[in-house]
């Protein structure tokens, strides 16, 4: 029997994926599974008065943050390459006609869906991964064994499921459970919930009031790092890059009492949308706005080399390989001059970044450039291919 024919029976188990090429097992997979344990897509909640007060605040932070940028950073100091670029063209059109024509009523509706528009894309959801899901009879089907995956991949990381080992005897026995008795599993273990709340446009797994959607085990494990990383929650977290609010949301739910995402100026309107919903209007502070007591903080990306803040850890997980080199160096400059503890989960696959000859970065090679030395390297439990190291300044 040729390598080929094995990878079926190989696969099929589900066992970590990454770990075998999953891509081949998609809807043929499933149409026996309970529809308990599909995607659910629930309809956009009706906008409600705080909608629109946050479209407008949205809508001044933006006008802001650009013309901050205009005023004070030169075109050759911003980021303009790498994958996030080629996003911006292919995806965020819209959001920035709506924005160009002050357009608040359709920032509104934008952002009451934006996990399902093209702002989300690479950040858990997107307008072509949502038409996919819902389209595809194979998106659902790739998404839910990858999702299976990750949660029993995050159960065994964190002990709520004892690790398997194939040379012991049966191995993938955990693939049988369900997403209930798996989140279940890892809820009374981790003592917090991981589910999400049904706004935005999230859309995943049904689960008693909440969804798991594609990034709630990852968002999950990671904060279960921190915590174990610094020992206190009464430190503040600077995360670079911050997808849809995600890790955020999770920390702050597991009780730390400071967060603070550095991106792109219009994902912060993503992640500034997201968690004002989810903790309140009054609890996130954003550009220009008086307001730095507050325990959310969702900043531009120049706003991280701002003496006034500090931070006890600094976080990022899957973008720093994918902006240009010049700004990640920087990020890794600053993080060594301050001397802060630094937690990353990346890939070194070095793909091309959105344009011809234009590779992906390597954390490790460019922290060791910039002086920050592995306490620890080890493979992500979580994704084949990702490995999580911690640095400390030389």
């Amino acid at each position: 029997m040729s390598l080929g024919e094995l990878k079926l029976p190989i696969t099929h188990p589900l066992r970590n994926v990454g770990r075998s090429d999953v891509w081949h097992l998609t809807s043929n997979y499933f149409p026996d599974v309970d529809e308990s344990e599909r995607f659910v897509y629930p309809p956009l909640n009706d906008p409600d008065p705080l909608d629109r007060a946050l479209a407008e605040r949205l809508l001044g932070v933006y006008l802001r943050m650009d013309e901050h940028q205009q005023r004070h950073i030169e075109p050759q100091d911003r980021p303009a390459s790498g994958v996030w670029e080629m996003f911006k063209h292919e995806y965020h059109g819209e959001l920035y006609r709506l924005l160009h024509d002050r357009d608040v009523d359709g920032l509104m509706h934008y952002m009451r869906a934006g996990f399902r528009k093209g702002i989300a894309q690479g950040v858990g959801g997107g307008e072509n991964t949502y038409n996919q899901m819902v389209n595809s009879p194979h998106g659902e089907g790739n998404r839910l064994i990858l999702m299976k995956d990750r949660a029993i991949s995050l159960a065994m990381a964190i002990g709520a499921l004892p690790y398997e080992n194939p040379e012991q005897g049966i191995y993938g026995e955990h693939c049988g459970k369900s997403f209930r008795e798996l989140v279940d599993l890892i809820e009374a273990r981790l003592g917090i919930e991981i589910v999400r709340p049904s706004i935005m446009g999230i859309y995943g797994v049904a689960l008693g009031n909440g969804l798991l959607d594609f990034k709630a085990t990852d968002d999950a494990y990671c904060v279960h790092r921190m915590s174990a990383l610094l020992g206190s929650r009464e430190t503040s977290i600077a995360e670079i890059g911050g997808g849809f609010g995600g890790s955020a949301f999770q920390a702050l739910r597991c009780g730390f009492r400071r967060y603070a995402i550095f991106d792109l100026p219009t994902v912060n309107l993503l992640q500034g949308y997201f968690l004002c919903r989810t903790f309140g209007p009054d609890n996130v502070g954003m550009f220009g706005e008086d307001a730095d007591d507050r325990i959310i903080q969702v900043q531009p990306w120049w706003e991280f080399y701002n003496e006034k803040r500090s931070y006890d850890l600094v976080y990022n997980r899957d973008s720093l390989p994918e902006i240009p080199e010049r700004q990640a160096v920087d990020y890794l400059n600053e993080i060594r001059r301050r001397e802060i503890p630094f937690l990353s989960i990346n890939q070194e696959g070095k793909a091309l970044a959105g344009q011809p000859d234009l590779h992906q970065l390597s954390v490790n090679e460019l922290a060791s450039n910039s002086g920050l030395s592995a306490r620890t390297r080890f493979p992500y439990w979580l994704r084949r291919g990702y490995v999580e190291e911690t640095y400390d300044p030389v």
